[in-house]
């Protein structure tokens, strides 16, 4: 053994001959230095605290060395020198240390030395090898099964970054450490399961990896409080890793029909809905879970929540009617021709349409029946494939044969889905409505929608709604006719239409109350014509929106609906019309008197509440001190963000 690798260039007769410099020559890395003059100073006098530490911490950074370099033999000699020197009895310190590298005589302290060194380079695979030494030297040592855990980790992330070439290894890892026995739950555990996880969507096949076994594996109860949250990274908004490892797993489970994983992982499901920001999809796998396992009641109310969001979606009324056709062919019916009022592509409805045919021959109603069929049959021979025998046999009654083909069902999709939506929108109020007109947007033109106006409770007019101008729930109806809808509040406290049906009126546009609003601006080059009702209700119309042309002042009856958007809150006119009521019927309009000042730039105030306008000052020639009389409007100062006075109409000058 060697202690000093360079000749020392201490001169023991300098200033430097003292302990301080030893702990200096080891600070700056001058090891052999600092030993050969520790050695001196212990050899004249040993008994000296600062000396015995000097020494010490020398021989202790030899043993680390030695431990790094895996020289057991150096590692000996260095820890019985170590033994022959006294410890100062206040220094915990260097206790410490003597005892971390005392330990580095175990052969699986040293091991997992050698394995964080080779991890700290990312040589995880040889971390890995090396811990699974340690570990069958020590198999109850818990640390070391700890660290073999992360390298496990480290390594299966590193793999499936490579893609599907990286699959199966990282699925071995996986595996293998579910073997470990490592304390749970951590942090480590949940981070295993998310990569377990996007293993499994990288997969995307259960029979290759199967997320439901693996997590029934890593045990059900052992998400951490964290995992329930959503993770902010670089700013953008992650789902919490009970929701999407719950989600997928049970699609694994229904694909699979995992009855066990299903009814031992629905309390988790419940805790996780119950801490979701958005949960419809834990509901809507929830709802087919629980179809797996028979219990249909059960799944039917987690799907009301689902088919509320959804209700122009097909699957969502097929997969209602699925629950409902064992125990009640009725709903089931109605169920599946709601869905077909959907209006799916033949492509995705075949199996509707012959779930549906086959109840309906069940109850002899063989002409509706047909038509589905038949559109089925005409859907598979034009992408060259045939009816299956089963059906074929149900076309070879002679009922069916004799039946009247319908050219299509919308009538009867119409009429027999009431049912179905009675079952989901029962407990939801009617509010009474009316249709309004059909409109789209500049960036989407083809995309026509139909404003629906409804009064509320206890609001102050109707609010405007809208839907799909194609939407089934619209057949039928014209701008004014009056309707009742059922809504439920939707994103961003918006309101969602979910059913349509006539209401008797006498009167278009009948939920509406008449307002009195005035022209207080004209927009030539635009064409737009602003109007105001009162203070904080005013809107803009375009010119070609109107049945006749108005002019600056012009009071007009309105029928007003408000709009409540991500913006905020605006309105529209259902109806504009020219009024001859009085101008104090007004609530926009004020009456004033009093004497003006004019300013040099062409305006003006009426005791300093009404702003004269520049149009005005030059159409009446006002000079300061004249005393007025008139009438103003409401306006609304954008710039300051206040409500004041602009006038427009003078009646006296004195």
């Amino acid at each position: 053994m060697v202690f000093i690798s360079k000749p020392s260039t201490v001169n023991s007769r300098s200033n430097d001959f003292s302990s301080k410099r030893v702990f200096e020559l080891r600070r700056n890395g001058d090891l052999d230095d600092a030993y050969h003059l520790a050695r001196e100073l212990y050899s004249k006098t040993p008994s000296d605290p600062w000396v015995q530490r000097a020494i010490l911490w020398c021989l202790i950074d030899y043993c680390k060395l030695a431990a790094k370099q895996n020289n057991q033999a150096s590692l000996d000699e260095y820890l019985q020198l170590i033994s022959d020197i006294p410890v100062p009895e206040d220094d915990d310190i260097i206790k410490e240390n003597l005892q971390r590298i005392t330990s580095l005589r175990d052969p699986t302290k040293q091991l997992a030395l050698q394995a964080r060194a080779a991890s700290d380079r990312e040589d995880f695979l040889e971390a890995i090898r090396l811990l699974k030494e340690a570990v069958k030297l020590n198999p109850d040592d818990s640390y070391l099964r700890e660290q073999l855990g992360w390298n496990f980790y480290r390594q299966a992330k590193f793999l499936l970054g490579k893609g599907k070439q990286g699959l199966s290894p990282t699925k071995s890892l996986l595996v293998q450490y579910l073997h470990l026995g490592v304390t749970t739950p951590s942090r480590l555990h949940s981070l295993i399961l998310d990569l377990a996880y996007k293993l499994a969507k990288t997969s995307d096949n259960p029979q290759e990896f199967n997320l439901a076994k693996f997590m029934n594996l890593w045990g059900l109860d052992n998400f951490q409080g964290e995992d329930f949250e959503a993770n902010e990274y670089n700013g953008n908004t992650y789902e919490p890793l009970v929701e999407k490892t719950t989600r997928l797993a049970l699609k694994h489970a229904i694909s699979t029909q995992d009855r066990q994983f299903i009814e031992l992982s629905l309390p988790l499901v419940d805790k996780a809905i119950e801490h979701s920001a958005d949960p419809l999809w834990l509901y809507w796998m929830k709802a087919k879970a629980l179809a797996v396992v028979e219990r249909f009641n059960k799944a039917q109310q987690a799907l009301i929540p689902v088919i509320k969001a959804k209700t122009s979606e097909y699957w969502v009324w097929e997969f209602l009617g699925d629950t409902h056709k064992n125990d009640d062919i009725e709903l089931a019916i109605s169920c599946y021709c709601k869905a077909l009022s959907c209006n799916p592509q033949d492509m995705y409805a075949s199996n509707l349409r012959i779930k549906l045919a086959q109840l309906l021959l069940s109850i002899s109603e063989y002409s509706a029946a047909k038509y589905e069929i038949e559109r089925v049959r005409k859907f598979l021979n034009e992408s060259g494939k045939e009816l299956s025998n089963d059906v074929e046999l149900l076309t070879q009654s002679a009922d069916y044969l004799s039946a009247v083909t319908k050219n299509n069902n919308s009538a009867f999709y119409q009429e027999m889905s009431a049912q179905a939506e009675d079952f989901i929108f029962a407990d939801l109020p009617w509010e009474s409505a009316c249709i309004g007109e059909t409109f789209s947007l500049p960036k989407t033109p083809h995309k026509k929608r139909t404003t629906i106006y409804t009064l509320l409770a206890g609001a102050p007019r109707p609010i405007s709604l809208s839907l799909p101008s194609q939407s089934p729930e619209l057949t039928g109806f014209k701008c004014g006719d009056s309707v009742a809808i059922k809504v439920q509040t939707a994103a961003e406290n918006t309101l969602k239409i979910l059913k349509v049906q006539k209401r008797q009126s006498d009167e278009a546009f009948d939920i509406f109350h008449e307002e009195i609003g005035i022209v207080d601006h004209v927009n030539s080059h635009k064409s737009l014509v602003h109007i105001t009702v009162s203070k904080g209700v005013d809107f803009t119309v375009r010119e070609n929106e109107l049945r006749e042309p108005l002019r600056l002042g012009d009071l007009v009856s309105v029928k007003l609906a408000q709009s409540i958007g991500k913006r905020g809150s605006s309105f529209r006119a259902a109806q504009i019309e020219k009024s001859n009521a009085s101008i104090d019927s007004c609530k926009a309009i004020q009456h004033f008197d009093g004497e003006c000042t004019i300013t040099d730039n062409g305006f003006g105030f009426v005791d300093d509440d009404v702003f004269l306008p520049p149009d005005i000052v030059k159409k009446f020639q006002l000079h300061d001190g004249d005393r007025l009389s008139g009438y103003a409007v409401v306006n609304f100062n954008p710039k300051k963000q206040t409500w004041g006075l602009k006038a427009f109409r003078i009646e006296g000058r004195r």
